[in-house]
Parts: structure tokens; sequence; C-alpha cells
């Protein structure tokens, strides 16, 4: 078979795991500041480095997850 390398896998699997918590947390922070900010463009500016941390953050996990010593990445989904 010549597929993606199971590392490879693992670790996106485990990045979409993550990105479910880590992009909760920075759409809730994100909330927050626009409750506060006060023009239209600072707005967008921060909802624009949301999308960049969240994209930041998956790739992170992802790599991490992949190179196989992450504390995550040996254990199976389903037991």
């Amino acid at each position: 078979m010549n597929g993606l390398p199971m590392s490879l896998v693992t670790g996106l699997g485990w990045a979409l795991v993550h990105f479910v918590w880590q992009g909760a947390l920075v759409a809730l922070v994100l909330a927050v500041l626009l409750v506060v900010c006060g023009p239209a463009r600072l707005r967008y500016a921060l909802a624009f480095a949301a999308l960049l941390t969240m994209l930041a953050a998956f790739a992170g996990t992802a790599v991490v997850s992949s190179r196989g010593d992450g504390a995550t990445s040996g254990a199976p989904l389903i037991s």
C-alpha cells in the first residue's frame, strides 16, 4: 500500500482532535475581545489574528503529534 506514512496520519488525526478545544478556546477569547473593542477595523484585525492562531495551533499540534514523541501520539483512540 503506497499511502501516507502512518505517523503522518496519526499526527493529523490527533491534530484534528486537539483542534476542537484549541479552536473553541481561541474563539472564546475572540468573542470577549470583540465585545470590548470598538472600531470595525480593530475587530477585523482581531478576527484575522484569531484565524491565523487557529491555523498555527493546528499545524503545530500536527507536527508535534506526527514526530511520535508527543504524549498522545501512541495512545489508541479506541480501547
